[in-house]
């Protein structure tokens, strides 16, 4: 007998749905819309259409769990909620209002320019520091150029260093200002070479009248300086050469004289000559050596040389005197009696009288001498008044001196 089975056959297993057609996958996708729009309002909108997609989509084998309804508020719920973020995030700018007119615009009022507008005509800005030009004529409203004035065309980094000469104003209603470093003199013209003072011939003139031309051309006074033409010779203390003689000058006359240039004029006393050009070092006359020339020294100081004076000695006879002088050069020669010419002698002898002389043989003693003054020969010995021995020889100026044996 057969068996059969009461059951039926079995009834298959449910098919579970996919994880995206879940309904938390399906509300995130609808939230992630949201996001992105809030982001990128175009990669926005591609997500929202791609999460009502998903809300819609069904599986053949698996049914939807969502009824069409609940589906159709779900779809209008992601449009509303991506709308909102996408006005939120991304708003639209306002329209220019228009008037009532039809067809007319309103014009919005002009902003007012707080730039100042430029004058009609620039002022003057020659004589002014360059700095204070520039800043002067940027307040007036004025765009501002600079340049160097002279035909070297150099350029202008510090400006405060300048001073205007001359300004024009160019096409487009900015001041060009051409300006020179200051202590230079302006050139006649923009762009010409710089009028320089030059130095006029003041040789045989007096220091006061040679001072006074130079500075009428233009030289500072504080750059000429005097010095005496002679080596052994010195100027005045206190100033008090206004009427020696200038016998040379530098710079030669013509030359052009700059701010930072020395002008120097050698000067003699009015009663000597100037000396020659072809010697180095001119010396003016000596007799004693002591380096003050004979024109301003009142002491011989020669050994058996009267203090009074250049006279020689004297001698005398009984109950009567007389008395002869030896004959000096006040020009600077060689005076008989000089210790340089290896013997001395002085004085005269009458009748009844005797005779006084001094000689000084080459490197013999001389006898009184002083510390520091010239001397002749080298090798000469000497002693002081005070008894100390003394030598003939160069010093520190190589020039010969006496000083301590």
């Amino acid at each position: 007998m057969d068996s059969t089975n009461p059951a039926g056959p079995p009834t298959p297993a449910p098919t579970r749905p996919s994880w995206w057609q879940t309904t938390a996958a399906r509300l995130a996708f609808v939230g992630a819309a949201a996001v992105l729009m809030a982001v990128n309002e175009a990669l926005g909108v591609f997500a929202m259409l791609a999460a009502l997609v998903l809300l819609w989509v069904r599986r053949k084998s698996v049914g939807h769990p969502w009824r069409v309804w609940q589906r159709g508020c779900a779809s209008f719920g992601a449009f509303l909620l991506c709308t909102i973020v996408a006005g939120v995030a991304h708003p639209v700018p306002d329209e220019p209002r228009t008037s009532a007119k039809a067809g007319a615009t309103a014009t919005p009022a002009p902003a007012e320019d707080s730039t100042p507008r430029p004058a009609a005509k620039a002022p003057d800005y020659a004589g002014k520091r360059l700095d204070k030009a520039l800043e002067a004529a940027k307040r007036a409203g004025y765009g501002t150029a600079r340049h160097d004035a002279s035909d070297r065309k150099r350029k202008i980094v510090a400006a405060s260093g300048w001073t205007v000469c001359f300004q024009r104003t160019t096409k487009d209603g900015s001041v060009d200002l051409a300006a020179v470093k200051t202590a230079e003199p302006c050139p006649e013209h923009d762009g010409e070479p710089l009028p320089w003072p030059t130095m006029s011939d003041v040789t045989q003139k007096s220091w006061a009248s040679a001072r006074k031309a130079l500075v009428a051309r233009g030289i500072d006074r504080k750059s000429i300086r005097a010095e005496a033409a002679y080596s052994n010779d010195t100027l005045p203390e206190g100033g008090g050469h206004d009427r020696w003689t200038v016998c040379t000058q530098d710079p030669r006359a013509g030359a052009r004289v700059q701010p930072r240039d020395t002008v120097t004029l050698k000067l003699t006393a009015p009663r000597n000559d100037c000396p020659s050009a072809d010697v180095d070092y001119p010396q003016l006359p000596d007799r004693d050596h002591d380096g003050t020339p004979d024109y301003r020294d009142h002491h011989d100081d020669r050994p058996g040389a009267s203090k009074g004076g250049s006279s020689g000695g004297s001698s005398s006879s009984g109950g009567g005197g007389g008395s002869s002088s030896n004959d000096t050069s006040g020009s600077g020669g060689t005076p008989p009696g000089d210790a340089g010419n290896g013997s001395s002698s002085s004085g005269s002898s009458s009748t009844g009288g005797s005779s006084n002389s001094s000689t000084g043989g080459s490197g013999g003693s001389v006898g009184t001498v002083h510390p520091g003054a010239f001397c002749s020969p080298p090798g000469a010995t000497g002693r002081t008044a005070a008894g100390t021995a003394m030598v003939c020889g160069p010093a520190a100026d190589n020039r010969n001196r006496w000083h301590a044996a």
